[in-house]
């Protein structure tokens, strides 16, 4: 069984072997992952609603958690529970790989939260967006100040609207006539 190696620029890289694809799993991902030396697994981030656990099977690397890093070695484990917002990933500064057992669900409604790029990922909807500096009101651009279209209040509001518009155009003809008696001197 061959791994599926991957690289992203100079700082991202790992082999994988989908274990539990290769088994038929639907809900749970069982990946026996080769983090590569000199490399990172994946992006700093945290789960909403996926839970994790990785397993050191051989070799060394540094579990990154927030902004701090600690040692692993084989036998070592840790879990990562959804909604706990620790974002972690591992990095490997060793010139050996790592083997790693990576375990986690597998939810279709994921958001991923990558606190050092600040973005997003939307698994539901097939995107990854930016992280906003802060939330938006409920109603923020919602129509809340306008009445619901074909009620009473509504048609009152559209009556008052054309009247308005109607009285803007008579003052204009008004202004223009009385302008243009002055031009010719009948005021």
């Amino acid at each position: 069984m061959a791994f599926d190696r991957w690289q992203e620029g100079e700082r991202f890289g790992a082999a994988e072997i989908p274990l539990g694809d290769l088994g038929g799993a639907r809900d749970i991902g069982v990946n026996l992952v080769e983090l590569t030396p000199g490399r990172q697994s994946a992006p700093l981030h945290w789960h909403l609603r996926e839970e994790e656990h990785f397993y050191v099977l051989d070799g060394r690397c540094v579990l990154r958690v927030d902004d701090t890093r600690h040692v692993m070695g084989a036998g070592d484990y840790v879990c990562f529970p959804p909604a706990t917002r620790v974002a972690h990933c591992f990095e490997n500064p060793y010139d050996e790989p790592c083997r790693l057992l990576a375990i986690g669900s597998r939810v279709p409604d994921e958001i991923a939260v990558y606190p050092d790029s600040r973005k997003m990922k939307l698994r539901a909807l097939g995107m990854i967006v930016p992280l906003p500096d802060e939330g938006l009101d409920y109603w923020h651009g919602e129509p809340a100040h306008e009445a619901l279209p074909g009620t009473a209040v509504a048609r009152e509001r559209e009556r008052v609207r054309k009247a308005e518009i109607e009285a803007e155009r008579e003052q204009q003809v008004d202004d223009e006539l009385t302008a243009m008696k002055k031009r010719l001197g009948l005021v």
